[in-house]
C-alpha cells in the first residue's frame, strides 16, 4: 500500500513514531510546499528507503516573491533527488487576489517538469477552468496527478484524457460526498491513486483525529467498496499506478 501524497513536515508527533505506525506501507511520497520543505524532504528520503519526495511551490507562494525561491526548486528537480514537481497549481478558494501571479508560477513549473521529465502534483481548488487553460496552452508533454480530487466527473475526465492520474483522499469517505464516490466509481482503474494529504483530511472513521500515512487504508477500502472490487486487487493496481507515475 502506498500513500501517494503526505506532508510529514507538518506532523506534530515525533516523526519517527509516525513512521513506525506507517511501517506496513510499501512507500510514501513526502510532498513539498516550498524550497525549505523540499530540502527537508530530500534529507528525509536519504534516510528512509521507503520515502520519496517532491519539490515545488504551493500556490500561495505566488503572492510574494516566488521567483526568489524558484532557482532552488530547479536545482532540486535537476539533481535526481526528487520524483515529482509539486505541490503546484492554482487555488482560488483561500485567496482570489493574485490569479495571474499563480498562473505565471504554474507555467514555470510546467516548463521545469518538461525539462526534467518529472511528473507534476497538481493542487486545484475552485480553479479548474484556470488550470486547464494553462495546461492546454503550456502543458504539452507534461504528465502528473490531480491530488486530493474533489471535482466533477467531466473535470476528472479532462485530465484522464491527457493521460493524468486522479488521486482520492479521505474526502472520499465522508458521508456527504456521495457525488465524489460516484465519480470514483466511473473513472478508469489505470488512473487511480490514493493518498492521505496528512496531517489533513483524516478519513472516516478517524475523522476527528490528525491524519497520518497509515490511514490511507481507509480511503483504499472506501474506493474498493464503491467500485465493487477486492481490496487486495485494488491495492495492487493503485500501487502500480503510483510506481509508474513517480518511477519508484
Amino acid at each position: 500500500m502506498i500513500d501517494s501524497h503526505c506532508h510529514l513536515h507538518l506532523c506534530k508527533d515525533p516523526l519517527e513514531e509516525a513512521l513506525q505506525r506507517a511501517d506496513a506501507l510499501d512507500h510514501l511520497i513526502q510532498v513539498a510546499t516550498d524550497a525549505q520543505t523540499a530540502q527537508w524532504g530530500i534529507d528525509l528520503a536519504e534516510q528512509h528507503e521507503k520515502i520519496s519526495c517532491s519539490a515545488g511551490l504551493y500556490p500561495s507562494n505566488a503572492k510574494d516573491n516566488w521567483e526568489a525561491q524558484f532557482p532552488q526548486i530547479e536545482t532540486f528537480c535537476k539533481s535526481g533527488a526528487v520524483v515529482a514537481v509539486g505541490e503546484v497549481g492554482i487555488d482560488l478558494f483561500h485567496d482570489k487576489s493574485f490569479p495571474e501571479r499563480q498562473k505565471e508560477m504554474l507555467k514555470a513549473h510546467l516548463a521545469l517538469a518538461r525539462e526534467t521529465d518529472l511528473p507534476l502534483i497538481f493542487h486545484i481548488r475552485h480553479s479548474f477552468d484556470e488550470v486547464i487553460e494553462v495546461l492546454k496552452l503550456h502543458g504539452e508533454g507534461c504528465r502528473g496527478v490531480w491530488h486530493c480530487f474533489e471535482g466533477e466527473l467531466h473535470q476528472a475526465q479532462a485530465f484522464v484524457e491527457r493521460g493524468w492520474k486522479i488521486s482520492f483522499s479521505g474526502l472520499l469517505t465522508y458521508k456527504q460526498n456521495s457525488g465524489l464516490r460516484e465519480v470514483a466509481a466511473q473513472l478508469p482503474l489505470e488512473c487511480l491513486l490514493v493518498e492521505t494529504d496528512s496531517p489533513y483530511l483524516s478519513p472516516e472513521p478517524k475523522r476527528r483525529e490528525r491524519n497520518e500515512p497509515w490511514k490511507v487504508r481507509y480511503t483504499l477500502e472506501c474506493l474498493a467498496e464503491v467500485r465493487g472490487m477486492d481490496i487486495q486487487e485494488l491495492e495492487s493496481r493503485t500501487d502500480a499506478n503510483t510506481r509508474d507515475l513517480f518511477s519508484i
